[in-house]
């Protein structure tokens, strides 16, 4: 896996304007071409496109699609004020999928189809950047343009060597940590819950099964998560088969937001066993997280 490394504590989408000068200023600006500081960047200018993923279905702003076409403009000026690349200045294409697939495509089409694409920044989730590489992994990789992804699933970009993340990989790194601590500290029947038509869950379901066994885990479930939000019948079934597979832990990865509805009905059915969840624990409800044993 081709991650880069060293940004553990840093905000990520802070990191990703970081890296548009580190990586991309740092890469192509050699001291023959090196330009005073003091003499701002001109000419035709160079692109990088930075792909967002906005939202509108909550009843609040997150406010982090403003804030990185903020830090966006702000390293933007930074980086061509001393001089651009090579002389050049860089022009930052914010292109935003929505959170739509179709959409997610046509922004990379775009961008591929920009003769002067310096260097390419984001797309976070998972199945979204399957689908993009599903459409057009040739055309991504016979460019040759860098691109700094956010993927968490290396199998999606495993054969393009212009790829990169900015990411732990969730099949390569942390799924062999949440199984050697399972066998570390004995537990011998875990079953698996997650998201369904989830690229990163069927490669976490996966890295488990090939290094737990074919027999290592007791269940492996599904639920549909649209938004965060579940269906409670759904949930109850699948609590259900739990209780029938009696696992000594579950590895939960449906999401934060998907989270406290699955553990409340898994407190309701006296169903408590170790869990070992995705995401940010501070995410879920204290009041859950101090009823859950």
């Amino acid at each position: 896996m081709r991650t880069v490394t060293g940004w553990a504590l840093v905000l990520r989408w802070g990191l990703v304007v970081s890296l548009v000068a580190t990586v991309l200023v740092g890469g192509h600006a050699s001291p023959a071409d090196a330009v005073e500081e003091a003499k701002a960047a001109s000419g035709p200018p160079l692109h990088i496109a930075l792909f967002i993923s906005s939202r509108e279905d909550l009843c609040h702003d997150p406010g982090d699609a403003a804030a990185v076409r903020r830090l966006a403009t702000v390293e933007q000026r930074r980086i061509n004020s001393r001089g651009g690349v090579a002389g050049r200045p860089i022009e930052i294409k914010v292109l935003d999928d929505g959170r739509d697939e179709a959409r997610a495509a046509a922004n990379m089409r775009t961008a591929l189809a920009d003769r002067n694409m310096l260097g390419m920044v984001g797309m976070s989730n998972s199945t979204r950047a399957k689908a993009v590489f599903d459409a057009l992994g040739k055309e991504i990789g016979a460019s040759g343009i860098p691109f700094l992804s956010e993927i968490s699933v290396s199998s999606v970009f495993a054969s393009h060597v212009n790829v990169f993340t900015m990411r732990p990989s969730q099949d390569e790194e942390r799924v062999p940590v949440m199984a050697a601590f399972t066998r570390a500290l004995g537990f011998v029947r875990p079953a698996f819950l997650g998201n369904a038509d989830s690229v990163m869950s069927d490669a976490m379901r996966d890295s488990f099964r090939s290094l737990l066994g074919a027999s290592g885990m007791v269940g492996d479930h599904r639920i549909r998560a649209a938004d965060g939000k579940t269906d409670a019948a759904e949930v109850d079934q699948v609590v259900a088969a739990l209780a029938a597979e009696k696992p000594d832990m579950i590895f939960l990865a449906v999401g934060s937001r998907a989270a406290p509805a699955v553990i409340s009905r898994l407190i309701a059915a006296n169903l408590t066993p170790a869990l070992f969840v995705t995401g940010r624990i501070d995410a879920l409800p204290a009041d859950l997280r101090s009823a859950y044993p």
